[in-house]
């Protein structure tokens, strides 16, 4: 069996932290187009739970980043939510407006590698620091 390693699991962080720093960047983009809130969607056909989520990724997403370096145990569970419950809302979007895009399909990759890789960025945690701790 492979022994873990902390430098594997900085870097799975940081490219978890990548990615929901770009997730971010879209989110900012689209309540500079259509609110805060997402108020200017509600004309497309889109319901307030769905606004409201996507709303809250804008501060959710940065602060995941965050926490996976700060709190790398927290910042690992809060992603997995993250993508989870991103991936499940996209998915009744899609199915409800018959739609599917890029940005979906690269959402359920990014489902595939947080959940195939999750272990590993957890690995060699202590449940409250900052940094590895143990040393084999």
């Amino acid at each position: 069996m492979e022994k873990s390693n902390p430098r594997r699991s900085l870097s799975l962080r940081a490219v978890y932290a990548l990615c929901l720093a770009l997730a971010t960047l879209t989110h900012v983009i689209l309540d500079l187009r259509y609110g805060l809130l997402l108020g200017g969607l509600e004309s497309l056909g889109y319901p307030a739970f769905v606004r409201i989520y996507w709303a809250s990724l804008t501060f959710l997403d940065p602060l995941c980043a965050l926490l996976l370096f700060i709190r790398p145990r927290a910042g690992v569970i809060l992603c997995a939510g993250i993508i989870v419950t991103d991936v499940l809302n996209n998915s009744w979007v899609g199915y409800q407006r018959s739609e599917l895009d890029f940005g979906y399909i690269l959402q359920v990759a990014f489902l595939i590698f947080v959940v195939t890789t999750a272990k590993c960025a957890w690995q060699r945690l202590s449940p409250n620091s900052k940094t590895s701790t143990k040393r084999e």
